[in-house]
């Protein structure tokens, strides 16, 4: 693994637009609730994640797919849509912590689709998955690149693909990004440790892009 592939820069610039939330059980139907303070939350049923299984469609015991479920109404129109699975009438739960190979945490800060990517001639949006991992660090006094690398490799093989495949959604992009505290998506952090990792879906597969 080439220390090269875990990057660490300045957040992406935020598309226009806001969040809009759609919680089915607490909302009418075709009702929002429209925030501004974030882009979205995640809560998972467990406290790790296993690696899917070679069959198709892999829906990894651990992860709550009945609560995934609720997310399956997305509103397109805004300029980057949150995807959101938050307990019935809660508009942020807290996230239990997702163990990695590294031994090393990482909460589900939010999912977000991308529809006017920086990068390339995309036409399909980004999906982008944020994870907040406390343990990160890029002053040699926590997790290394190396290992970062390897773990956002895991989440995209154990959580991203069959998010993907549950929801329907073909992003031209899935970029996974790990920061050592919450940074509102688009905001300059020099203070905080971010790295990042792009990925396409090719055959079910995650195969790494340079981002």
């Amino acid at each position: 693994m080439s220390l090269a592939r875990a990057h660490h820069s300045a957040a992406p610039a935020a598309p226009a637009g806001g969040a809009r939330f759609w919680i089915p059980s607490a909302f009418p139907e075709g009702n929002v609730l429209e925030s501004e303070r974030g882009w979205g939350c995640g809560t998972l049923a467990a406290q790790s994640i296993s690696e899917p299984s070679p069959e198709p469609s892999p829906e990894p015991s651990d992860v709550d797919f009945a609560a995934l479920r609720m997310m399956r109404r997305v509103n397109l129109a805004v300029g980057a849509v949150a995807l959101i699975w938050c307990a019935a009438g809660v508009a942020r739960a807290e996230a239990p912590l997702i163990a990695l190979p590294s031994g090393n945490a990482v909460t589900l800060h939010e999912v977000l689709l991308d529809p006017t990517p920086t990068l390339g001639t995309e036409t399909a949006p980004w999906a982008r998955f944020r994870f907040v991992a406390p343990d990160l660090r890029r002053d040699g006094h926590g997790q290394t690149h190396a290992e970062a690398a390897a773990d956002m490799d895991h989440l995209c093989r154990a959580l991203v693909r069959p998010y993907l495949d549950l929801h329907q959604l073909s992003p031209s992009r899935v970029v996974i990004s790990l920061a050592d505290q919450p940074v509102p998506f688009g905001q300059a952090a020099p203070e905080v440790s971010q790295f990042f990792e792009s990925y396409r879906l090719v055959d079910g597969a995650c195969v790494w892009e340079g981002y």
